[in-house]
């Protein structure tokens, strides 16, 4: 869902959350106060190791709430920097908990943070600098419309 309005998510085809994307990660992204939230359960596709979920699918999912996290709170970014924390393996075929919450914000300069837990245990932790963009930036973009 999209902060402004209640509606859906303006790029359907978004790897991370695009409902539109067949091969995406299909999250479903939701705003609770000041922290976003999503889940997911990694399938055999997810696979790294086996039964332990890849590394990049872990990094692919903190990068979509370290970003979303601003949008859905009225802030337009582009990612500057992340950085992972791999905790502990993560587990195929249990849901998994995603938070992320904005830590602060200077000038067009956002901080976040995110963890992906299995309820019990920290799989990974995420920290991202993001960049906000204002709409003429965006207009200048090739980055399609919003």
């Amino acid at each position: 869902m999209s902060p402004a309005n209640g509606e859906p998510a303006p790029y359907p085809d978004c790897f991370g959350c695009g409902a539109g994307n067949p091969k995406g990660l299909g999250l479903e992204l939701r705003l609770e106060g000041e922290v976003l939230r999503a889940e997911f359960t990694a399938g055999p596709e997810h696979q790294g190791w086996p039964g332990i979920m890849h590394g990049g699918v872990v990094s692919a999912l903190l990068y979509e709430v370290l970003e979303n996290v601003a949008f859905f709170q009225g802030k337009t970014t582009m990612m500057k920097s992340m950085s992972t924390d791999y905790r502990r393996p993560g587990p195929i075929g249990k849901e998994l908990a995603l938070t992320a919450r904005i830590e602060g914000a200077s000038g067009r300069k956002v901080i976040t943070s995110a963890t992906l837990s299995d309820g019990e245990n920290t799989i990974a932790e995420g920290k991202a600098e993001l960049v906000e963009v204002n709409a003429d930036r965006i207009k200048r973009q090739p980055i399609g419309e919003f």
